[in-house]
């Protein structure tokens, strides 16, 4: 090859490269590696087990046969703790590890707390608190009763309950339709049926 001819390869190459390079970088969009790939929103499964670190399971999220609906499941060595639609349950296990459905345990107390706010059930009441008072809705030997306090007493007391006269320290009930007012002392101001 003549040196002439060399040279002029020698340019056909170089404009070759920079048609080349200007081709792929301003009409074909680069990949880059760097790229992640976006995250999924949703995460779809019918069971999602917690495991320790030794790889057994020790809570699931999961639908179950025994429920409409979704189930927290936390496994101990002789109970399970289960959430569901239908509140808190504590099953034991049987000798052989199984779930006792025969006899089980409904938790009967619960609080449920959120800066001076408070919703809890005990001993057949549920009680909403607030910052000035408290609402007791209660199922009684006497029937419904709902009773209305303000700082620490009960001001009001909707349904059928038993009170205890100041006087004399007799025991009244009261009937489910009736309705006493207190003062803020605990002295009744009001009620009816007399």
């Amino acid at each position: 090859m003549k040196r002439g001819q060399h040279i002029l390869m020698v340019l056909l190459a170089l404009v070759a490269g920079l048609i080349g390079g200007f081709v792929s970088s301003h009409l074909i969009q680069p990949v880059l590696a760097e790229k992640q790939a976006k995250p999924h929103e949703v995460v779809v499964a019918e069971e999602f087990r917690l495991v320790d670190k030794d790889g057994k399971v020790i809570g699931t999220l999961s639908k179950t046969e025994y429920t409409d609906g979704p189930v927290l499941r936390l496994f101990q060595a002789k109970m399970v703790t289960m959430f569901s639609p239908h509140g808190l349950h504590l099953h034991t296990r049987t000798e052989d590890g199984k779930l006792n459905l025969d006899g089980f345990y409904t938790a009967t107390d619960f609080r449920v707390k959120s800066g001076g706010d408070a919703i809890s059930y005990f001993d057949g009441a549920l009680r909403i608190d607030g910052e000035k008072g408290n609402i007791d809705l209660l199922v009684g030997e006497n029937g419904p009763a709902i009773d209305l306090t303000e700082e620490g007493r009960v001001r009001a007391t909707l349904g059928g309950k038993r009170l205890k006269t100041k006087k004399s320290g007799t025991l009244i009930t009261r009937s489910p339709a009736s309705l006493v007012l207190f003062d803020k002392k605990g002295n009744v101001i009001w009620s009816t049926p007399q």
